[in-house]
């Protein structure tokens, strides 16, 4: 691989300098949300939906009367995440905890935030993971998050401040995702075999289990809006048929989306299909295309701190392929994601370009510079190419942070696509 210019791609700055950039534009988005965003959304919610909005705050009520030091530890253990994950995570809870209005009539201040934080939109999620939905849907309340790893839902009960159970949802009942009320309810099913998944017959136990216990919870719990991510041929499957037969029994109005993250500004091409459903009103307009970022822009300023690699023999010489066949070019930096599914050929990209999908398996990420250095795609990284800010929280096993983010949906496609479902006007 010919020579290259590292330095000339990513220039030296000190670090403090880019945690301090990083500090205030999280304070600024604090106080953001503070001072603008949750203020409009009780307003709004007092208008349009006085009935909710007086349950929530009677809910909110009866949960710290019943358990003050669960509560307020949940929401100190939620704090300190979002704060120590990184410079930004810290200054969003400084912004969004200091009001100078406080100091002057602490009483007032105290009440005004605690009805902010129950005219949250409430958002339960099934096959939960680590939430990356619920991540890029900050200001929500979780009222319910269903995963069944141990491991994985330990990570995000810590990242979130919340203690849920480890849970299959094959064990839960629909009636208590009813008695949780979310606004929205969002799922992402087990599928193993698409193929065999053609017919209900066909499908594995766990597969079918899956999809049936999404329907029997749309019918018996019928939340106000429903999303279903997975990737485009689970819409194929009788699975898929099997939850749309129960929206279709509940009279929601629901559409399919088969898009590509990278779509909707995403720096990373990951194809899925997502199911929006209402069950009141008109679903908002698709929006437009914007298309995808560069990846090399989106991790550049990590590299100077990222572990180095090698990359395996056998990814070397299909790179190489690539390159002899001017499917890459060497004097640009090159991110592969160590698998393809193709013959000769290998997830990779160009700076410039989106990067190929990121996978919950075992293959390693990793960038390669023009001057043969080759560094791992960290954790960090990962998020970034998922569209999550720095203030949500990564496994610091790479591993681990790999699975979560690889099954994951990509904030952009959240932005752009599930929450236009919650901020549209009230039927």
């Amino acid at each position: 691989m010919p020579p290259g210019t590292r330095n000339a791609l990513v220039p030296p700055s000190p670090n403090y300098l880019a945690s301090a950039g990083q500090f205030v534009g999280g304070v600024g988005r604090g106080l953001s949300n503070q001072f603008v965003t949750s203020p409009l959304q009780l307003v709004q919610q007092s208008y349009e939906d006085p009935y909710s909005l007086g349950q929530g705050i009677y809910e909110g009520a009866r949960g710290l009367m019943a358990d003050p030091v669960g509560v307020v530890g949940n929401s100190l253990r939620g704090m300190w995440n979002r704060a120590k994950s990184s410079p930004a995570g810290l200054g969003e809870v400084v912004g969004e905890n200091i009001d100078p209005r406080n100091w002057l009539k602490p009483r007032k201040a105290i009440m005004s935030q605690a009805v902010e934080s129950t005219a949250r939109p409430r958002v339960a999620t099934w096959f939960s993971g680590s939430r990356t939905m619920e991540s890029a849907l900050p200001n929500t309340e979780h009222v319910m998050a269903v995963e069944y790893n141990p491991k994985i839902n330990e990570f995000a009960n810590q990242s979130h401040g919340t203690a849920f159970p480890s849970r299959s949802v094959t064990d839960i009942d629909p009636q208590e995702l009813k008695a949780a009320n979310p606004d929205l309810f969002h799922a992402s099913p087990v599928c193993k075999n698409f193929s065999a998944a053609k017919t209900m017959r066909g499908a594995t136990d766990l597969d079918r289990q899956s999809a049936e216990s999404v329907a029997r919870a749309i019918r018996e719990a019928t939340p106000p809006v429903v999303t279903v991510e997975n990737v485009p041929q689970y819409a194929d499957t009788a699975l898929f048929k099997h939850i749309t037969d129960a929206l279709d029994e509940k009279g929601y109005k629901w559409d399919v989306v088969i898009h590509d993250a990278a779509d909707y500004g995403a720096p990373q091409s990951r194809k899925r299909m997502l199911l929006r459903a209402v069950r009141e009103g008109e679903l908002p307009p698709v929006p437009p295309k914007t298309g995808g970022k560069d990846w090399f822009g989106a991790v550049s300023d990590l590299l100077p701190d990222a572990p180095g690699s090698a990359i395996p023999p056998v990814e070397r010489r299909r790179l190489d392929e690539m390159i002899a066949n001017g499917r890459l070019d060497p004097s640009k930096p090159i991110i592969t994601m160590g698998g393809s599914g193709f013959r000769n050929t290998w997830a990779a990209s160009n700076a410039g370009q989106v990067a190929p999908t990121l996978k919950a398996a075992n293959e390693k990420p990793r960038i390669i510079m023009p001057d043969g250095t080759v560094k791992t795609v960290t954790g960090r990284m990962m998020a970034r190419l998922m569209g999550l800010g720095d203030e949500v929280a990564v496994p610091d096993s790479p591993t681990l942070a790999k699975t979560v983010l690889g099954n994951g949906i990509s904030g952009d496609v959240t932005r752009n696509l599930i929450a236009p479902l919650l901020n549209r006007p009230k039927p």
